[in-house]
């Protein structure tokens, strides 16, 4: 699924990045930036908040046939300082919400993905896409039941 059919960017300036053959690159205005390492591995879309108010990326999600759903599972991997990466799990009564929340911290976003119902809580964290993803603490210290698991659908990332 291409970035621009489940989301959409802007930012009202031209901003660096790296490229998938490490050279260092200038993304026009409104253009998200899919940084990569200095050895050309990709590490995510790129979001910065910008110096000054509304200078920021933004990057908001377009509502899915999963956007209606009642009780959803926002998987969320990511690094908000370069060689930290989180697998975090949110339970969402509003998907889209959520997900425009966790797309609005500035960091590199590796992957964001959407599953029906509220995985189990294996005690602070839940399995999803082969891995461990990390719940909230106020949600962690909570028990919390299997209402459905689902396919799921990966918006960012493979």
């Amino acid at each position: 699924m291409a970035f621009g059919d489940s989301f959409t960017f802007s930012r009202p300036t031209a901003a660096p990045y790296v490229d998938a053959a490490g050279v260092t690159r200038t993304a026009a205005v409104d253009q998200p930036r899919f940084d990569h390492s200095g050895r050309g591995r990709p590490i995510g879309l790129l979001v910065e908040g910008g110096d000054n108010l509304g200078q920021g990326d933004r990057t908001r999600v377009i509502a899915g046939d999963w956007s209606t759903l009642a009780q959803a599972t926002i998987l969320h991997e990511w690094s908000p300082v370069a060689g930290t990466i989180l697998a975090e799990a949110h339970y969402a009564a509003d998907p889209a919400a959520m997900i425009d929340g966790c797309l609005g911290a500035s960091g590199h976003h590796r992957r964001i993905a959407v599953i029906a119902g509220f995985l189990q809580n294996y005690g602070g964290w839940v399995w999803a896409l082969g891995q461990r993803w990390d719940l909230p603490r106020p949600i962690a210290s909570r028990g919390a039941a299997v209402i459905g698991t689902g396919g799921g659908k990966l918006l960012i990332g493979s």
